[in-house]
């Protein structure tokens, strides 16, 4: 009869398998398996196994990892007279997820000749306009006439992304445009831009850029007003404005008649076509 063995083995093979808590196997997992004499590492294949040749005893700790994953650590006792030892599948669960990491700005931000504010940061009552806007942020003063000066230094232009608004009209951009479009402000110290054929200056333009919303860059605006006396003076103004990114056009009709009865009726339009 054959003596069954009972001196341990030198090594065996230590294998298992890796998967998470919906049932699939658990790729590139790093296993690390401790004995008392030695440290092996292996990772999980595509379908989640793992094998380890050559393990010095039967009795070693397993600890698993994955970057999705919670850990896991286990000490296993082994049949140390086997030559193929496998553990019972590991089950990892979803504890470790690295979720995306979103910076908060704080404040406006500072360019080469440009300050900028997000809209985003100042709160405005609905149906605001730029004017109610620029009055939020610091730094910013709007005159009742219209101007508007930042630290002290009057702005003289103005750009709606990047390009003039019809003629630059400070007094104009600030009053027509809604705060709920715009996404950034800037206040750009403007030496000239060349690309858009402009005449590089010594001294800079304190320039006022609105930058809308990705889905706010076109509209139309239109401006109606009338004025009536007792003594049959009138006078009607009736003015449109569309754009759409740099394709800028406007329209402005205007009528008036004196309080002389039979004086001359005289109207005056505008036409401004800007692409």
């Amino acid at each position: 009869m054959a003596q069954e063995r009972t001196q341990p083995l030198d090594s065996r093979t230590v294998s298992g398998m890796i998967r998470n808590n919906a049932d699939e196997s658990v790729a590139n997992a790093t296993i690390v398996l401790r004995t008392k004499t030695d440290s092996l590492t292996t990772r999980t294949n595509k379908f989640g196994t793992f094998s380890f040749a050559k393990v010095s005893h039967a009795e070693f700790t397993v600890s698993v990892s994955h970057i999705a994953y919670g850990t896991f650590t286990q000490r296993y006792l082994m049949n140390d007279l086997k030559p193929i030892l496998t553990i019972p599948p590991v089950i990892l669960k979803k504890e470790n997820v690295i979720e995306e990491v979103h910076i908060a700005r704080e404040g406006p931000s500072f360019k080469k000749d440009t300050v900028e504010f997000w809209a985003q940061d100042y709160i405005v009552r609905d149906y605001a306009r730029l004017a109610d806007l620029l009055k939020r942020i610091p730094g910013v003063m709007v005159q009742n006439d219209g101007r508007v000066f930042f630290n002290g230094q009057e702005i003289r232009n103005a750009k709606f992304n990047g390009v003039n608004y019809f003629s630059g009209n400070v007094n104009a951009i600030i009053k027509e445009l809604p705060a709920d479009i715009v996404e950034r402000v800037q206040i750009i110290d403007d030496y000239g831009d060349e690309s858009q054929g402009e005449v590089k200056r010594d001294e800079a333009i304190k320039t006022l850029n609105v930058v809308t919303k990705p889905d706010k860059s076109a509209g139309r605006m239109y401006n109606i007003m009338s004025e009536v006396t007792d003594k049959e003076r009138y006078k009607a103004e009736y003015g449109y404005k569309s754009i759409d990114y740099t394709d800028q056009k406007s329209f402005k009709l205007q009528a008036s008649r004196s309080p002389l009865g039979i004086a001359p009726f005289v109207a005056v339009g505008i036409v401004a076509d800007r692409q």
